[in-house]
């Protein structure tokens, strides 16, 4: 019977499908696998390719971290039961036969003094490596899974000629699917756009080496003719104007401060760095750049748009036997065996520390191959190394693996081109605006305006014809509540000087504002409310021990509704009762997707420990965190689509 009533609704997926359907998947939260793409083997038949081994005995060029800014950013490092994600940046540069994903053939954005192969670098083995974290995978770049997320969005490189050069490996990576439609260039090329048209992503690169204002008397080739004058109270307008029209923004600068300058604020000479001679107080370039850092986060914080911010650490050079500009050289041709650490802490803010993967690789520069076949006429000539950028094709394009592991995929649209059907996932676990300053131990209160709807999805809601909202687990986190932009209260904010209303009256003031938003619009969408759902966790919960190691479904009235989800339920159904008559009454179409009473019996559905890679392969008694709250795939979480394919056949 129930295999004819399939087969029934299957047949009748044509007609309820209809020309140009968006199905909205609203605080569902899900993480994407990424999965590795394809490499292409440059075309270097006519080099040597080195056998990579690399070298024991070098240690990489020391940092001075004493007086390095104290910025609250830390890497997500794995606790000593194993209980947090593995950190990306512990790990070793590795033998790697695959390549490049592309080639200085297959790419044309490549400028010349970072384009190693093309001048003559006759050696191939920097391309050969891999950066492999100890306790976990990092996939390659995959360049059109990227495209495909990234669709109608913008992204800014900020900074200096590093930027530069990180933008053109990021530029080539995704050229290898659509090549990149310059729309913009300045005379000097120093500030540009792209575009990949089928993607309607657009790509910009930002000159400002000091993301403050900053007069530079210096010539084509760096040679001043006077001090710099940096304005540490003024980021430059250059970036500030085109703020506001990024998605994405990724900063990153340092290595200019060292430069001689005279510091000023408010229009007044402060002070200096490296200002011999003159009657000015050296305060140091890590005063400026502390400043200007700091002011560029209260920027990022004070704007009112919801980009994300990436901030990308200063970058290692590797000369050795002098500097730039004194006869320094870098012929290494293997990375170097040593590792680096940092720290990171985030909130809307991620960090990008390249630092670690990229002080070990002291082979990865162009050195003389700046120029073209450099020694092609005396191989004894003197020329001037490059030992701060970094080849393209060559280590740099690794930064790229780390930029795609940060990216958020919190919005997503997929299309069904046969029926031109478009399903779109939108992350919103509140519903409504919320400001989250959560480090990795959710150790900070969440600001939750329980009167503002997200206009993440409110923008967008008059675009889609059926619309599926679920929301709740957030609600149990700290939070404190406004209304009308007041406090009005808190939840689990001991010690503060706030009401603790409860995290059932807030969330019972966003149904409802839901729901009024949905009875007050014009758009006559199909809306399904998915109740929330249970988790198994067993012996404790997510942050403490809890498990999920059942192995089949549970019988009736085994499990029983933990307090929260039962408070979560006595405000979801009540409120959709009240908001299906109105529905009625206005001629709404509002569907319930009740899925707690089949998940509830099913604690073997979860990851488990198995939201990790072979947890148990080399310590069979390993601590590992176990995932009780979302479902594996395949898994009973497929059964909820059976009865939402009943509730839109019914419609």
């Amino acid at each position: 019977m129930k295999q004819n009533w399939w087969r029934s609704a299957y047949k009748q997926n044509h007609l309820v499908f209809k020309l140009g359907i968006s199905i909205l998947f609203v605080g569902f939260g899900f993480r994407l696998l990424f999965s590795q793409s394809p490499s292409v083997i440059p075309d270097v038949s006519d080099n040597n390719t080195d056998t990579p081994v690399a070298e024991k005995n070098v240690k990489p060029i020391p940092l001075d971290v004493s007086e390095s800014p104290k910025i609250e950013l830390n890497h997500i490092r794995p606790k000593e039961d194993g209980s947090e994600k593995c950190d990306i940046l512990d790990g070793e540069w590795v033998p790697y036969s695959g390549g490049a994903p592309y080639t200085n053939n297959t790419c044309r954005w490549i400028e010349s003094h970072q384009n190693c192969m093309g001048n003559g670098r006759p050696d191939t083995g920097y391309i050969n490596w891999r950066w492999s974290p100890k306790s976990c995978e990092l996939p390659r770049f995959d360049a059109k899974k990227f495209l495909e997320t990234m669709r109608d969005k913008s992204w800014a490189f900020v900074g200096d000629s590093i930027t530069r050069n990180h933008l053109q490996s990021f530029i080539c990576l995704l050229s290898e699917v659509e090549d990149a439609v310059e729309l913009f260039h300045d005379k000097d090329y120093k500030n540009r756009k792209w575009q990949f048209p089928s993607y309607n992503l657009t790509v910009s690169v930002i000159w400002s080496p000091f993301l403050a204002k900053a007069d530079i008397f210096e010539d084509i080739d760096g040679v001043s003719s006077s001090e710099i004058e940096l304005h540490i109270d003024i980021l430059d307008k250059t970036w500030t104007e085109q703020f506001h029209t990024w998605d994405y923004v990724l900063f990153s600068s340092g290595k200019w401060f060292i430069k001689t300058a005279i510091y000023f604020e408010e229009n007044t000479i402060l002070g200096c760095h490296g200002c011999e001679g003159k009657n000015f107080t050296d305060l140091g370039f890590n005063f400026a750049y502390r400043k200007i850092v700091k002011n560029l986060y209260d920027f990022i914080m004070n704007s009112n748009k919801q980009s994300t911010i990436i901030f990308r650490t200063s970058t290692p050079d590797h000369f050795e036997n002098g500097s730039w500009s004194t006869g320094g050289t870098c012929d290494r041709r293997v990375p170097a065996k040593e590792e680096a650490q940092a720290s990171e802490k985030g909130k809307k803010l991620k960090l990008l520390d390249v630092m670690p993967l990229s002080l070990v690789r002291p082979d990865g520069h162009p050195g003389p191959y700046r120029h073209f076949y450099p020694f092609a006429k005396d191989k004894k000539a003197k020329v001037q190394y490059d030992c701060l950028h970094w080849c393209l094709p060559g280590p740099i394009d690794q930064w790229n693996d780390l930029l795609m592991k940060l990216v958020d995929y919190k919005i997503q649209k997929w299309h069904f081109p046969s029926y031109n059907l478009t399903v779109s996932v939108i992350w919103s676990p509140f519903l409504v605006k919320a400001e989250t300053f959560e480090d990795k131990n959710q150790s900070s209160e969440i600001q939750l305006h329980v009167d503002v709807l997200d206009k993440i999805w409110t923008q967008q809601f008059d675009t889609w014809d059926y619309v599926l909202f679920s929301s709740g687990k957030w609600f149990v986190r700290t939070a404190i509540y406004y209304e009308n932009n007041t406090i009005l209260g808190c939840h689990g904010c001991e010690g503060k000087n706030y009401t603790d209303l409860g995290f059932n009256i807030a969330y019972q003031k966003v149904v409802k504002n839901l729901f009024d938003f949905i009875m007050n619009s014009n758009k006559q969408s199909t809306i399904i409310f998915r109740t929330s759902t249970p988790d198994h966790f067993e012996n404790g919960p997510w942050s403490s021990g809890g498990t999920c190691d059942r192995r089949v479904p549970a019988k009736e009235g085994e499990f029983e509704l933990g307090i929260f989800n039962r408070i979560l339920r006595e405000v979801e159904l009540p409120e959709f009762a009240k908001a299906k008559a109105r529905a009625s009454e206005k001629g709404k179409k509002l569907k319930l997707l009740d899925v707690m009473p089949l998940s509830l019996v099913r604690p073997d559905g979860h990851p488990g420990a198995y939201r990790y890679f072979y947890p148990f392969a080399k310590d069979k008694k390993a601590k590992v965190q176990y995932d009780c709250l979302h479902w594996c795939l395949p898994g009973p979480i497929d059964q909820w689509n059976d009865l939402l394919l009943k509730l839109v056949v019914d419609d």
